[in-house]
């Protein structure tokens, strides 16, 4: 009912944590961080992903986008080791993360700080360049798609949006049904 309450993420929080939930805190705390990020509420983000982690020792978010913000705050604060976790194999938890690559240039440069970590730094230096080489051709071949579907007239290819209507044609007002009819295989191949 009260999506932007701070109070109520607040105390639910709060609750959790003085009873020692620790299943629905695992639940719980990505959406917590989640609404402190949307609050901008930076202060208190890595205080309570340590909170979480206290009670919840082997804890990550499961958000690359709150793991590159903890990482980003944590390295501010000097725990490198726990910035690491955070960012550590993240090509295979979310291979399609826009910014991957930044992602892992901020691995790198924190690994670059930790003694005795500069070898694996520099792989990780060499992964980001080689995840931004991927994310550049990715997005020359997307726009070579697109403008071959405006040359050709053709509809955009659905975006994979988990929110897209399935089911039967929808009715229109004056009565007729729209109707997608499959394409043959042959010629989804030689467009």
């Amino acid at each position: 009912k009260f999506p932007n309450e701070a109070n109520f993420f607040d105390r639910f929080f709060e609750l959790l944590y003085v009873c020692k939930k620790q299943a629905l805190m695992a639940d719980y705390g990505l959406i917590y961080l989640e609404f402190l990020l949307r609050k901008k509420r930076f202060d208190k983000l890595t205080s309570t992903f340590k909170q979480i982690n206290l009670l919840v020792p082997d804890y990550l978010p499961d958000s690359p986008v709150v793991r590159v913000q903890l990482a980003t705050f944590l390295r501010q604060q000097g725990d490198l080791k726990l910035a690491v976790k955070m960012l550590n194999g993240m090509h295979k938890l979310y291979p399609d993360y826009s910014d991957l690559p930044a992602a892992y240039t901020l691995l790198a440069e924190c690994l670059n700080d930790l003694p005795g970590m500069q070898a694996q730094a520099g792989k990780c230096s060499q992964m980001a360049m080689q995840l931004a080489r991927r994310a550049e051709a990715k997005k020359v071949e997307l726009e070579m798609q697109r403008q071959a579907r405006q040359a050709t007239g053709a509809p955009a290819a659905n975006t994979g949006n988990p929110k897209a209507r399935r089911g039967p044609p929808v009715v229109a007002s004056s009565g007729l049904a729209l109707e997608l009819v499959p394409l043959d295989a042959s010629a989804v191949d030689k467009a």
